[in-house]
């Protein structure tokens, strides 16, 4: 049963390994720079690019929030907005690892020149999946519509006539 759980999910199971993999080499290549520099320099580096990628969360959050407001006040999906928030987060989560990969993956997607490739990677794998359709109608909220009893243009259930009709 597992052979056949791992078998059908193979890119499930290298992100997994990946993802499990990415703590324990960074512990590894921080024990050299800690030898190299000294443990209080280490220690600094790690809580300084913690604090350096708190501060980018909160600038580029902010920045990226803004613009969301802004193409949707003008009526637009914020796709790309949504996509760079998510990647954000996943950037911050990262610098708050301590070691250097993952911190070096955390700055590439906290800042938006490194960010926009990996945004189109990202919206390129997720158009794969869902399909939204352009030049839908506007979504027009009408409360009165279960009470009309106009049925022009209209194949169905009519409130007034099916239900009120049949008491």
């Amino acid at each position: 049963m597992l052979r056949d759980l791992v078998m059908g999910n193979q890119k499930m199971v290298v992100a997994i390994l990946l993802i499990l993999a990415l703590p324990i080499v960074d512990l590894v290549l921080l024990f050299p720079v800690g030898k190299y520099i000294g443990f209080w320099r280490t220690l600094g580096l790690v809580f300084g690019t913690a604090l350096l990628g708190v501060a980018l969360l909160a600038v580029q959050g902010f920045g990226v929030y803004r613009k969301a407001l802004n193409e949707l006040g003008a009526g637009r999906i914020p796709k790309n907005q949504v996509i760079d928030g998510l990647l954000i987060v996943i950037g911050a989560v990262l610098i708050l690892l301590p070691g250097p990969m993952a911190d070096v993956a955390g700055f590439v997607l906290l800042f938006p020149l490194t960010r926009w490739p990996v945004r189109g990677a990202v919206l390129r794998w997720i158009e794969q999946y869902i399909y939204i359709k352009k030049n839908l109608p506007p979504i027009v909220y009408n409360p009165w519509f279960l009470l009309s009893t106009q049925t022009e243009g209209h194949s169905g259930w009519d409130f007034t006539k099916d239900f009120l009709a049949s008491g």
